[in-house]
């Protein structure tokens, strides 16, 4: 008897550990971070976007429960993960698919706080 794989987690450790300080601080700035300011508190791994559309093919097969988790994350990156990976697999999903992807876009617009 394995233990249950966690998805989630795994993808938020690869993700962590694609990070780059120096990317992670100007995106701070660019993002506008600051007290009063509209991205105030947001964090950041320093991952560039299409390092994170590499990310989403790779995990492209993961039951779209796992990939709604990433939506809670307080990292911006892991969070765009999340919706970029909504968005391709919408693409090529049938209308039954793309329903259930929609209503999981709409469940967790909250998070879409900067884009």
């Amino acid at each position: 008897m394995g233990t249950k794989r966690n998805v989630s987690q795994e993808i938020i450790a690869v993700l962590k550990s694609a990070g780059n300080a120096d990317y992670a601080a100007h995106s701070k700035r660019f993002f506008k971070t600051g007290k009063g300011e509209y991205g105030e508190g947001d964090l950041f791994l320093g991952i560039r976007v299409p390092e994170i559309r590499k990310f989403v093919v790779r995990f492209a097969d993961v039951p779209t429960a796992e990939i709604e988790k990433c939506f809670s994350s307080p990292y911006h990156e892991i969070r765009l993960f999340g919706f970029l990976s909504l968005a391709y697999r919408f693409k090529k999903a049938d209308a039954a698919a793309q329903k259930i992807l929609f209503d999981t876009y709409v469940r967790n617009k909250a998070s879409v706080n900067n884009w």
